[in-house]
């Protein structure tokens, strides 16, 4: 579509209006389209562009595009450009900035970014920005490790977002610190996290958040109550519908790869053939190696139970390609496992030890 194609400016704020309902109905794509045409229509000042941008971004990060997210407002990394930009706006310029970074791997960018954002928001006194920022650090101090860290700011955020009420910051916010009592094997307090978030969504429609939830709630279900295979299973099966509609497939294909992992090991092997298939399909055309390669070592394993020991070796050699290409150590280490099981398996009982003993020194 063509910026002319926006030739009032009441036609532009009635786009820009429509965006934001399909965002706010998470309906993503939707929204992605409206934003596009949007911030390349020539009537737009640069404060207006500037918002228009991030909301662009925001809904492209719920569709797990986060290089195109990125790209949308990299230009806002540049001081003299953010400079021209109301308080606001940099507001919101910072913290888009620092979730996309955070899930991009830049962990000390993302939180110096965020950071920047936290500082504007204490001067505004404004509770829902600063719900958002802690919320944010929260996420990405739990994804490098800093539990203690991601679990004080989660609660700072708390106390923000409980004052404003509002539904989905809340949800998200218990679903957060549920993750870190997962983590941190606090399973009776992560459990009650994720249930509460879904209680505070109800019947509301919530895709992506609802999903995410489920996954998560799948992996306490398996480690806590291994035995509970089927209510694992009837849990994933719930991430992948709300997945599948958010259309989110990052999260889709971790989902698919974890189902192929509980259906392996309760013996439904051709439903976890199709399930490691697709997570494998799905990972080769977002590029996302990591699900790809631990995808490969599940399916390697099922070869193996199945006999097929030539075909699980080379599964598990690309398996290892792909874990080690991103530098993926626990997923490495696990791979390395089903390999030298696999070649205890075939006779060849000194391969077998070496990897073993590779195993011990990743680990």
């Amino acid at each position: 579509m063509q910026s002319n194609a926006v030739s009032s400016p009441q036609q532009l704020v009635a786009l820009i209006e429509a965006g934001q309902r399909a965002a706010e109905d998470f309906r993503h794509d939707e929204a992605v389209e409206k934003f596009e045409l949007a911030v390349s229509s020539v009537l737009l000042n640069a404060e207006q562009r500037a918002r228009v941008r991030c909301a662009l971004a925001e809904s492209l990060e719920y569709l797990a595009r986060y290089r195109d997210a990125l790209g949308v407002i990299a230009e806002y990394e540049t001081p003299s450009i953010r400079s021209q930009l109301a308080s606001s706006s940099q507001f919101q310029v910072w913290l888009r900035l620092g979730s996309l970074q955070g899930y991009l791997g830049d962990h000390p960018r993302a939180i110096s970014y965020v950071k920047s954002a936290l500082t504007l928001a204490e001067k505004s006194q404004n509770e829902e920005e600063l719900g958002a920022c802690h919320m944010v650090l929260g996420r990405i101090y739990r994804g490098i490790g800093e539990a203690q860290f991601a679990r004080d700011h989660l609660r700072v955020a708390l106390q923000h977002n409980r004052k404003i009420g509002q539904w989905v910051s809340l949800a998200q916010n218990y679903f957060l610190l549920g993750n870190v009592y997962l983590n941190e094997g606090e399973m009776n307090a992560a459990r009650e996290n994720f249930e509460q978030a879904i209680k505070i969504i109800g019947d509301r429609r919530a895709p992506l958040l609802l999903g995410s939830i489920y996954t998560s709630l799948s992996n306490l279900i398996l480690l806590q109550e291994y035995r509970q295979a089927t209510e694992g299973v009837e849990t994933l099966e719930k991430a992948i519908h709300y997945l599948t509609e958010a259309k989110n497939d990052r999260l889709l294909a971790y989902a698919y790869s974890n189902l192929g992992y509980v259906l392996t090991n309760i013996g439904e092997w051709e439903r976890a053939k199709q399930a490691l298939h697709y997570a494998i399909e799905v990972g080769e055309r977002l590029d996302n190696r990591a699900v790809q390669g631990t995808a490969l070592d599940t399916l390697g394993e099922l070869m193996m139970l199945q006999g097929d020991l030539h075909e699980a070796e080379q599964l598990l050699e690309r398996s290892l390609y792909h874990l080690q290409a991103v530098n993926f150590t626990y997923g490495e280490v696990q791979a390395v496992q089903t390999q030298g099981r696999c070649f205890l398996a075939q006779g060849q009982y000194q391969q077998a030890i070496e990897t073993f003993e590779r195993q011990l020194a990743l680990a």
